[in-house]
């Protein structure tokens, strides 16, 4: 019988190792034991054992964000690999490499009844760029080498043409353990296959098309949704502010976007200049829109109010303009084509229109503090409490639903160096996970804002924060779950009211500080600013992981209010 320790598992892992691995995230099982034993005898990755499938998942995708490198998972087979289902779906739509290894039974336990035997090949379906059956392990030098060839090829699958998860099947027959110790790993790693992926390159012509356009355009606008990962976050604002200035465009960006600082280019409030529907007498005639398009709603709504507005978009992968209304999709590396469109730009941008942008956003900024100052407890003082309080090497997780929107809201623009999301699918679930992934391959304190709804949805991510070493503060902004829908036309309609409240909201408040001892980890609660600012201090000091429960005031239409006042500021500046 061949030893699949020896010439299996240990050349498809050199293979991996080869081409770049160097994380792998291990869900125990039995029939994974090959790979999960082979994978934590190799030095040259990090492996981390997760006990839930899912939570496995999205802290792996965690990883990635921060590594930029595809992480490994394993699992054992039966209904363990269905659990990495909803980050396989993330990692899809947010074009994150992955690599996917479910181990399996042999062909003759299959469709007979067998233990912890289901049909996995082809599991996710068209989630996945590329399925590869690894097969079972037989002595036929063809065989073994192929296995080096798939572990490179799923690497190089994983992230181009366009980045996201691989999934190999790999299946075992008993005895699955060695039969002498291979704690000696002496194969050497430079003779395995590498691939190397190709570098997307955006057309000279389009490049030429696109400031052709910004020569022709003077009253333009430069609008960032959620980025890509964070690596390249200063090259793509320094890449930004020059094109912005070559052009005079005014450039309105989201949290997410990993780009939204202080600056002379930037409109620091983007989501209330569409809120308030400040460009209604103030239109731009050219939209550039970078990346994904903003989160908030608003701006959804004015692209179906105004589909006549010409709009270009950059995207880094993929294909980007759900409207259907883009005059133009260019696909490449954003920083890079904004870079060589920016090369002799000879724009003459309207800058008395620009001008009259900035001065706006300054009133709206005015109107926001005072506003955030003035309001109960709430989600908007929260917010904008611990966006100020962070700092530059802090990395921050912003999670979905309410958390991103109001983010962009109330808060100022984000000081850290890194801002990761989950924009991808934008589930709430594996947050917390990702998280703990993310920390998993830093140093330096990370924050997660996640609701209290996302929270229980994640409870298994609890379980990892007792592994990371430097400042991890999960904190949980309360509200009783579920507010989002609240937000929708249906809470308008008066006679659902019940239905509303009992279908969609979360009732009552859950119990995060028994969930907490549980895992044993440090709990703090927060019912006032003063509270939150100095558990917020503690916890940032605090090596290892802490919780903040954010008890928040009920403060119903505190959003429309807010708007209410920036239109009320628009008026009064009109009318001086």
């Amino acid at each position: 019988m061949i030893d699949i320790y020896k010439q299996w598992t240990h050349p498809f892992f050199h293979a991996l190792i080869s081409a770049g691995v160097t994380q792998v995230v291990i869900s125990p099982g039995s029939r994974s034991t090959p790979l999960a034993l082979t994978a934590l005898q190799h030095a040259a990755v990090q492996c981390h054992v997760v006990l839930d499938e899912r939570s496995a998942a999205f802290f792996a995708l965690g990883q990635v964000r921060i590594t930029g490198i595809p992480t490994v998972l394993i699992c054992t087979s039966g209904s363990a690999g269905a659990h990495y289902f909803p980050a396989v779906i993330e990692a899809e739509a947010a074009h994150l490499p992955l690599i996917l290894i479910t181990a399996d039974r042999p062909w003759e336990l299959q469709h007979c009844g067998a233990n912890q035997t289901i049909h996995q090949p082809h599991l996710f379906g068209s989630h996945v760029k590329r399925f590869f059956e690894l097969g079972e392990p037989v002595a036929h030098n063809d065989a073994m080498a192929a296995v080096s060839r798939i572990a490179a090829q799923a690497v190089q699958q994983s992230l181009c043409p366009n980045p996201g998860p691989v999934h190999i099947n790999a299946r075992f027959r008993k005895p699955l353990e060695p039969e002498v110790s291979n704690k000696s790993v002496s194969a050497p790693i430079n003779l395995s296959t590498v691939a190397i992926p190709p570098v997307a390159r955006v057309p000279e012509h389009a490049i030429e098309k696109l400031a052709a356009v910004c020569r022709t355009f003077q009253r333009g606008i430069i609008v960032c949704g959620p980025g890509p990962m964070p690596q390249d976050s200063t090259r793509r604002f320094n890449a930004l502010t020059a094109f912005a200035q070559a052009t005079g465009y005014p450039v309105l960006a989201e949290s997410a976007s990993g780009v939204r600082r202080m600056s002379d280019v930037f409109i620091e409030n983007a989501s209330a200049f569409f809120a308030a529907d400040v460009f209604h007498t103030r239109m731009p005639d050219i939209i550039i829109e970078c990346h994904r398009p903003l989160t908030t709603g608003a701006y959804e709504k004015f692209l179906h109010t105004y589909p006549s507005i010409p709009r270009i978009v950059l995207s880094e992968d993929a294909y980007v303009d759900a409207q259907g209304t883009a005059n133009m999709v260019i696909t490449g590396e954003v920083t890079n084509t904004l870079t060589r469109a920016t090369i002799g730009m000879t724009a003459a941008p309207d800058e008395t229109w620009a001008a009259s942008l900035h001065q706006i956003d300054k009133q709206i900024t005015h109107t926001r503090q005072t506003f955030v100052e003035e309001a109960p407890f709430c989600d908007a003082t929260a917010l904008s409490t611990i966006i100020e309080m962070l700092k530059e090497d802090a990395t921050l997780c912003i999670g979905n639903s309410l958390v991103i929107r109001d983010t962009d809201l109330f808060a100022p623009p984000v000081c850290a160096q890194r801002i990761l999301h989950q924009r991808g699918a934008s589930g709430i679930d594996g947050g917390i996970s990702g998280a703990a992934g993310s920390a998993s391959c830093l140093d330096s304190p990370v924050v997660v804002l996640v609701g209290d709804l996302a929270a229980l949805h994640d409870l298994g991510g609890f379980a990892l924060l007792a592994q990371a070493t430097s400042p991890l503060v999960v904190v949980i902004l309360n509200n009783n779950g579920g507010q989002i829908f609240s937000q929708l036309p249906i809470a308008q309609i008066p006679e659902i009211d019940a239905e509303l409240n009992s279908g969609f909201i979360l009732p009552g408040t859950p119990d995060f500080e028994g969930v907490c001892t549980m895992f044993q980890l440090p709990y703090l609660h927060a019912d006032n600013r003063s509270a939150l600012i100095a558990h917020l201090n503690t916890a940032l000091g605090t090596p290892g992981a802490s919780v903040v429960n954010v008890q928040l005031t009920a403060a119903p239409d505190f959003r429309k209010r807010f708007i209410e006042d920036v239109k009320n500021t628009l008026s009064l500046l009109t009318e001086s």
